[in-house]
């Protein structure tokens, strides 16, 4: 289950986020796939959150997904980089196995833990 959150994961950077109400599709092995993403208002379009990684401005998902994760208890299921305070930072929804949700906000440049939300 591990390997498609990472797989959807690594295809969303920086534009996507779960529609609340849309009907989830099942993989073959029972891990539920996202049927529909949308631009979380505000943050970067997948096009200028790629910009940000490329020019330094933001560390790669693949950097800062661990430490989401652990700081909620969860696998990530989306990830948006959002213009905070001057600074960009992450926005990473954190679906811990019970089912809660948390978002995770890491500062973009330096992976540091900014806040946890549940």
């Amino acid at each position: 289950m591990r390997r498609v959150f990472q797989r959807i994961a690594s295809v969303m950077i920086g534009a996507c986020m779960i529609v609340p109400g849309a009907a989830p599709a099942q993989a073959g092995d029972g891990a539920v796939l996202l049927a529909q993403v949308v631009p979380r208002q505000g943050c970067l379009s997948r096009r200028d959150a790629i910009k940000a990684v490329m020019s330094g401005q933001a560390r790669p998902l693949s950097d800062i997904r661990d430490q989401a994760e652990n700081a909620a208890s969860g696998e990530m299921i989306s990830a948006d980089i959002c213009p905070q305070g001057g600074k960009l930072a992450y926005v990473v929804t954190v679906l811990s196995p019970s089912g809660k949700v948390a978002y995770v906000t890491l500062d973009a440049a330096s992976g540091r833990l900014l806040n946890v939300r549940q």
